[in-house]
């Protein structure tokens, strides 16, 4: 005869049968899960049960359980390579160097002095106009070649620095707050810790989400 569960009598997992197939079933369950969290670089929040992010995305690095990102040890080498490869020609196409522009661009938010250090490149990319002059090479100028220099050799050594992800601290954020609302409380929650992406802003004594 089929067994007729009775939750309110069964006496839990220790006791029931069915309960105890069920709950070993669940615990399966759930290391199969956290398995395939850790093959997706995530990290488990063992507090509030809620994945935090560790990954790489285009070169970028970050970890939101530290709030922190950064360059990846192999694009800092890819750039700084990309940069040898035009130094030791000593000339390049406004093509190469508007592409390692566009690169370094893209990476300022891990690498500092690229707005500062890219002036040079930028000039000697001018303002070409048709296919013909986009891919017409020219010898660097002496401020690109040094620029180029610069951060062949310094790349590499900047890889891996973590920065913050947030801007303001909950310090700062709350003296600012309460600077433009007095009197006002603001209760700010994450779905996965302390630190994390994503959150609900409610003000009191008037909510808003």
């Amino acid at each position: 005869t089929e067994h007729m569960h009775d939750s309110t009598t069964c006496g839990g997992f220790e006791k029931c049968t069915h309960c105890a197939d069920t709950h070993a079933r669940a615990l399966q369950l759930e290391s199969e899960i956290n398995e395939q969290i850790e093959r997706l670089g995530l990290i488990l929040n063992e507090k509030r049960m809620a994945p935090t992010q560790l990954g790489e995305f285009l070169g970028i690095g970050f970890d939101t359980l530290r709030g922190t990102f950064w360059l990846s040890q192999a694009k800092a080498e890819s750039l700084a390579e990309y940069a040898s490869d035009l130094i030791g020609k000593g000339a390049a196409t406004p093509r190469e160097l508007a592409k390692y522009r566009g690169k370094m661009n893209w990476y300022a938010i891990c690498v500092e002095g690229v707005a500062l250090l890219t002036r040079g490149i930028t000039n000697d990319i001018g303002a070409p106009t048709c296919n013909s002059e986009w891919d017409k090479s020219k010898p660097l100028s002496a401020n690109a070649l040094s620029e180029l220099l610069f951060w062949s050799k310094h790349l590499p050594s900047m890889a891996l620095q973590a920065k913050p992800i947030w801007l303001l601290t909950a310090e700062q954020a709350t003296a600012r707050f309460h600077a433009r609302l007095p009197g006002v409380t603001a209760i700010l929650e994450t779905d996965a810790s302390h630190l994390g992406w994503g959150a609900i802003l409610r003000l009191q004594p008037d909510p808003l989400r």
